[in-house]
């Protein structure tokens, strides 16, 4: 049987922060993660969330634009806006996860 000197439950932000700070103290790690690493913050509560209202608020400024003499027509394409909420989701989990790899923390 391995040997760890840490094992840490959930790799959202303070599982994987502390799982990282004890690999740098030279630790064996372990981290258990039961869904996605990141959290819910990351997957599917305030990332996803500001990613939608960031498009949202692109799209009002659009829609505002001919008061100072530009003229557009806009539309949006919902299914678009959650392919950038997606990739822009999934890009951060990738980090999150090279963080976890670099650091030769074992992740199950």
């Amino acid at each position: 049987m391995k040997h760890y000197d840490f094992i840490i439950i959930g790799a959202g932000p303070a599982g994987y922060t502390a799982a990282i700070r004890a690999a740098h103290l030279k630790q064996t790690v372990l981290l258990c993660e039961e869904n996605l690493v990141g959290g819910t913050c990351l997957n599917a509560g305030c990332v996803p969330t500001k990613a939608l209202i960031h498009a949202s608020q692109f799209f009002h400024s659009i829609s505002k634009a001919e008061q100072f003499g530009v003229k557009l027509e806009g539309s949006y394409d919902l299914s678009a806006m959650n392919a950038y909420k997606d990739e822009t989701v999934a890009k951060l989990r990738t980090g999150v996860e090279s963080l976890i790899k670099a650091n030769a923390i074992e992740l199950v």
